[in-house]
């Protein structure tokens, strides 16, 4: 059987209808131009350069992002987070039970340098800082009358560290503890 390709220059993908790839195709409906403005990328590596720009000490995406800030990416058809697709290019497949965290805390970094491999656990660790709902601001650290408990919890357990006067103090006896249970994944306080 003849396979037909997108009739767009440059493109190569698989016809789909009109003589246009899928993307095209929706391009077409959505912009009534199968180019939409946009440009049409041949390859994932030359769409991924096109969609992220060095911002301070972050290669940031600036393409589509999902409801959870992560880039998106289509490679052969599928979506893909961008920061996963950046991992792989430059360290192989992501091994199973196995997930990608970002060191600098910014979910739209695809900087390798800035991203490791981390188990579930390590991942859920390796916070910004504190729950947005914290009443005090800082992980690990709740109000207990005029005074402050730290608690942490790791492996499923929850541990107790004490009851302080000062937040401050709390913040420091929760930091210290954090980076004691969970090292290079303890995360901000």
């Amino acid at each position: 059987m003849n396979k037909r390709t997108c009739t767009i220059d440059g493109c190569g993908s698989p016809a789909h209808a009109r003589g246009w790839c899928s993307k095209h195709y929706q391009r077409w409906r959505t912009h009534g131009d199968p180019r939409g403005g946009g440009r049409c990328y041949s390859a994932p590596e030359e769409a991924f350069a096109a969609r992220t720009e060095r911002r301070g000490e972050c290669l940031v995406w600036t393409g589509a992002k999902g409801s959870d800030g992560y880039g998106q990416l289509s490679v052969n058809g599928r979506s893909t987070k961008a920061h996963r697709y950046a991992w792989e290019r430059e360290n192989g497949p992501i091994p199973e039970e196995m997930m990608i965290d970002h060191k600098c805390f910014n979910r739209a970094c695809v900087d390798v340098e800035h991203l490791r491999l981390a188990t579930l656990q390590q991942n859920n660790s390796n916070l910004a800082g504190a729950n947005v709902k914290s009443s005090t601001g800082v992980r690990g650290v709740y109000p207990r009358g005029n005074r402050f408990r730290v608690r942490i919890q790791s492996h499923g357990v929850l541990r107790w560290y004490g009851t302080f006067d000062s937040i401050e103090e709390a913040s420091r006896v929760a930091t210290r503890e954090r980076a004691r249970l969970f090292g290079e994944f303890a995360g901000r306080a």
